[in-house]
């Protein structure tokens, strides 16, 4: 029989399939392999020769289950699928490796199933590092509310011994309170984002959520801007709580907020209180909200006579978190 000479382009396909530093196979409608090459033959550890007319499941048996759900997937008619497998192979059987693994299907013009092309990406050392770098995250956060219990314990023992200092000691205490809480929120996230609606609702529910009209949308803030907005709003209830509205039954607050022009625009409104004479000069609360808040924003208090009035506005990172705003 005479062969059929193959073009310099289909030369060079051939050697980039058989050279390419993914893993690539052609498998049949019952996962049979028809062709592989030797990044994948690596991989699993045993020659290109020995793959072929065998099926994944008898190559490799740990990823069994992981590839029938992805022949269920197929059998149903579904699409090209990306999926992230574990497990072992026979290159090393003590070892567990992960790859991302794209499957798409070949079909006939009638849909009929009559292959699948395989891309095999290993990225066991970068799950490694991940996994490494969350525990490293996760001390790092352990040490941190430690320390800020260090300092709470330590402003105790020095206080103590002054006298008429308690109820600074009080309020220093809870500030810190209100800090270490804004960090569990921020981990619980892995310090990419918080909601305003999450800080908010956690302001609301140390006074009784009945006592606070919200409204606002979905705004996402970064961990600078969490830890921010986090204390102003720690500064006014504690106030509230001391003379404002929280401080008399039937009193409330109104908070509200919206995205807009880049910046959060907030509005903490109390009503129902004891009658508000404005402050001869800034107290220290009001000094903190303005430090607080800086160069990043504005925080005007409004002393009404029907209560407090506080307007925010908080300017956001434009390049943090595409498409968070809110209108």
């Amino acid at each position: 029989m005479r062969s059929i000479a193959m073009s310099s382009g289909e030369i060079e396909l051939e050697h980039l399939y058989a050279t390419a530093p993914i893993g690539l196979c052609l498998l049949d409608p019952d996962l049979r392999f028809v062709r592989i090459n030797e990044r994948l033959a690596e991989i699993n550890g045993m020659p290109v020769a020995s793959h072929i007319g065998r099926t994944v499941e008898e190559i490799v048996p740990d990823l069994a289950s992981q590839v029938r759900e992805v022949r269920a997937h197929f059998q149903h008619g579904g699409g090209h699928i990306s999926k992230l497998f574990s497990g072992t192979t026979p290159a090393q059987p003590s070892v567990l490796r992960h790859w991302i693994e794209h499957w798409t299907p070949i079909r006939t013009a009638r849909g009929e199933l009559t292959g699948l092309s395989v891309a095999v990406e290993e990225v066991t050392e970068r799950i490694r590092q991940e996994e490494k770098n969350q525990l490293l995250l996760k001390e790092l956060q352990h040490r941190l509310q430690n320390n800020l219990a260090v300092v709470g314990a330590i402003a105790r023992a020095t206080l103590s011994r002054v006298d008429g200092a308690a109820p600074l000691l009080v309020d220093f205490q809870s500030r810190i309170n209100a800090l270490a809480a804004a960090h569990r929120l921020l981990q619980s996230s892995d310090w990419e984002r918080s909601d305003v609606s999450e800080l908010v609702e956690a302001t609301t529910a140390t006074a009784g959520r009945a006592r606070f009209d919200v409204e606002g949308p979905s705004v996402h803030l970064t961990s600078d801007e969490t830890m921010a907005l986090v204390m102003v709003l720690h500064e006014l209830a504690t106030n509230a709580a001391k003379y404002g509205s929280l401080s008399k039954h039937g009193g409330k607050v109104e908070i509200s907020w919206k995205a807009r022009d880049d910046a959060l625009h907030l509005s903490w409104r109390e009503r129902g209180g004891p009658p508000v004479v404005p402050p001869m000069k800034r107290g220290f609360g009001s000094k903190l909200i303005e430090d607080l808040v800086g160069a990043s924003g504005v925080c005007d208090l409004h002393f009404l006579p029907e209560g407090v009035h506080c307007v925010l506005r908080l300017d956001l990172d434009k390049q943090a978190l595409p498409g968070r705003r809110a209108s």
